[in-house]
């Protein structure tokens, strides 16, 4: 069967001879395989009107000259949105690093997990916008080993109860810096030529029943008696009492104030003394 192509054919124009269709480049016929003409997409300069789906093992994939210098150039990188403004959503690659890119700086990353949104990345920082009791954290490993949200607190917590902080110099490995201050089964260090300071008056540290050690304004230190007005005494390393802190009494003390000031720790001295006498007595 011999073909009859037009003279003058127009660009996409159509010529079907044994059932087999062609269409016409501008430059040649080519041999239209599948579907219509309008079904097929350009190489270059053309627009797909719909969804692309892939399917098996597709991919899509640049070789080594997908890498690009501009961190917000998507030129060769996957384009989401406002591809060639300066409002651009997507990826691409520059030296050894994938940017994950939202170029304005008033839009933000989100990350969602079912119908929360669990991580927002934005200009002011790292948050978490769905507060929510025991669903909100950072950790590491798993949930035993960082800080979380609970009943309008910020927890932190470690399985081993062992908590570091550290001035990690440049270059130094993993747990190598200068260590500062650590928590270590309850009790609170500092290492190193650390110190606490309160640097207002009237603040400094509370124990438990009231009592308080501060600096007071225009005075020096006070230590401030718990409820109950208890005395503070003084113990040996081994946790033995040695005697009551003495201080200056008022001048307008009653007889009854002087007697707890000065007759009362007199008559405990004593009676310690007694005791070890009778202790070397029985000894003998």
């Amino acid at each position: 069967m011999a073909f009859d192509f037009p003279d003058s054919p127009a660009v996409d124009e159509e010529y079907t001879s044994g059932g087999v269709s062609y269409f016409w480049t501008g430059t040649t016929w080519d041999l239209a395989t599948v579907g219509t003409v309008a079904d097929k997409v350009d190489k270059a300069g053309d627009t797909m009107t719909g969804p692309l789906e892939m399917t098996g093992a597709a991919a899509i994939h640049w070789d080594t000259s997908g890498v690009v210098t501009g961190q917000h150039d998507l030129s060769k990188g996957i384009a989401l949105y406002g591809y060639g403004t300066t409002s651009q959503f997507g990826w691409n690659i520059t030296s050894g690093t994938l940017n994950h890119i939202v170029q304005s700086a008033s839009n933000k990353h989100n990350f969602i997990v079912g119908t929360e949104n669990k991580l927002q990345i934005a200009a002011v920082g790292i948050t978490q916008p769905t507060v929510a009791n025991d669903k909100n954290g950072y950790f590491v490993g798993d949930r035993y080993h960082g800080m979380y949200f609970f009943s309008n607190k910020l927890i932190f917590t470690e399985y081993h109860d062992n908590f570091e902080w550290r001035r990690q110099t440049s270059g130094s490995a993993g747990g190598a810096g200068d260590l500062r201050m650590s928590l270590v089964g309850g009790a609170l260090k500092l290492h190193g030529n650390n110190h606490f300071l309160v640097n207002n008056d009237n603040y400094g540290i509370g124990f438990y029943g009231g009592g308080f050690l501060y600096k007071k304004a225009g005075e020096g230190l006070i230590l401030r008696e718990s409820s109950g007005n208890y005395r503070s005494a003084i113990q040996n390393n081994a946790g033995t009492w040695l005697g009551w802190i003495s201080y200056q009494a008022s001048a307008t003390l009653s007889v009854e104030e002087l007697i707890e000031e000065r007759v009362v720790p007199l008559l405990a001295e004593l009676k310690a003394l007694r005791d070890e006498i009778e202790l070397l007595k029985k000894r003998r």
